[in-house]
């Protein structure tokens, strides 16, 4: 809509202005230039009428057009459109970029009107087909991750048809067929995350007590060490699954890459009104390039990953209106951040 605004404005519209109006005569080279424009062309003169047209402009804005008062061109042609962005559309859906100027020497304005409907037609498909590829790398990514863990089920499975097995064998096998089921789970509920556009935010969660659930579930895992003082009294709106799936990716990262006698530091903190999660590693950092490789989806350098777990973060993030943040230096680790707003709402 600003597009068709500023071409009524720029061309000084008065409503009031009489269907006749009175044209300047334009130099003959004008008017074959005019009509040499691959676009459309008019010309608004003083008064707010067209004053000259070439036939593309009359094929987009339909006729009448000469001698018309602009603002009246424009109802009737145009229709926008919420997607229109710097384009505006036409009513039989066609999308027009209007750009307006001075005529030189004379009071008036030349609107061109580039029609880019092929343009945002192929825009699209490139989009669709990105969409679809993704698509395709998120299904071969996940067929790959799923193929170890339903191997060693059916494996398991198997054995546990044997009816000469003995119990303690038999219980074994059958605490690691659900050791794999819980692996595939997590995977699939990995990939159902990512799809969803929105995820529902309905846990009201206190910060102090998020920490404590986590030492306590990490606390036979002597090389994380959990600590923080978010205070008490601070509340988040989230989704706990979610963000318990969050930092269980940053801790699996973080103990890929670090070795058995280094420690993984997650702190709990609220700093300017925002719950900070900082997973620090002592691995071997990372440099400028592959801090933006691991900006894309399906990057990883893990002969057995999918690239998925960062995406996921981030898409987690995203739905709590906060973001992931990374620092990291070559050889001497990474710390990965889940940042969110804390709940208006604090308790003193």
């Amino acid at each position: 809509m600003s597009a068709v605004r500023k071409a009524a404005m720029t061309a000084q519209v008065h409503r009031q202005a009489p269907k006749v109006c009175h044209l300047s005569s334009l130099p003959q080279q004008a008017s074959a230039l005019m009509a040499a424009l691959p676009g459309g062309a008019v010309v608004i003169l003083s008064d707010g009428c067209v004053g000259d047209c070439n036939a593309q402009a009359l094929d987009m804005l339909g006729a009448p057009l000469l001698h018309e008062v602009w603002s009246d061109v424009i109802a009737r042609a145009f229709v926008p459109r919420a997607d229109d962005g710097h384009e505006v559309s036409l009513r039989d859906g066609r999308r027009i970029r209007i750009v307006s100027q001075p005529l030189p020497g004379e009071d008036g304005q030349l609107i061109q009107l580039i029609d880019l409907t092929e343009s945002r037609s192929w825009q699209a498909k490139v989009a669709h087909q990105q969409r679809v590829n993704a698509l395709g790398r998120m299904a071969a990514s996940l067929a790959h991750q799923l193929r170890t863990p339903l191997s060693s089920a059916t494996l398991y499975a198997a054995h546990l048809q044997n009816s000469q097995l003995p119990e303690a064998t038999r219980l074994r096998f059958a605490d690691q067929l659900v050791v794999q089921l819980h692996v595939m789970e997590g995977q699939i509920r990995t990939l159902m995350l990512l799809a969803r556009q929105e995820l529902p935010l309905t846990d009201r969660m206190d910060i102090s007590s998020w920490m404590k659930s986590w030492k306590q579930r990490l606390q036979d895992q002597v090389q994380i060490r959990v600590q923080g003082r978010p205070g008490k009294g601070c509340f988040l709106m989230g989704n706990r699954l979610a963000l318990d799936e969050a930092l269980v990716n940053l801790l699996r990262n973080a103990e890929d890459v670090s070795s058995k006698d280094k420690t993984i530091d997650v702190e709990f903190a609220v700093e300017e009104q925002h719950v900070m999660i900082r997973v620090s590693d002592q691995g071997c950092g990372m440099d400028s390039q592959q801090l933006q490789a691991i900006e894309q989806p399906f990057y990883t350098s893990k002969i057995q990953g999918t690239g998925l777990g960062l995406a996921l973060v981030r898409t987690i993030m995203a739905a709590h209106g906060g973001r992931l943040e990374v620092v990291s230096n070559v050889g001497q680790g990474s710390t990965f951040s889940l940042v969110m707003p804390v709940l208006e709402e604090i308790q003193r």
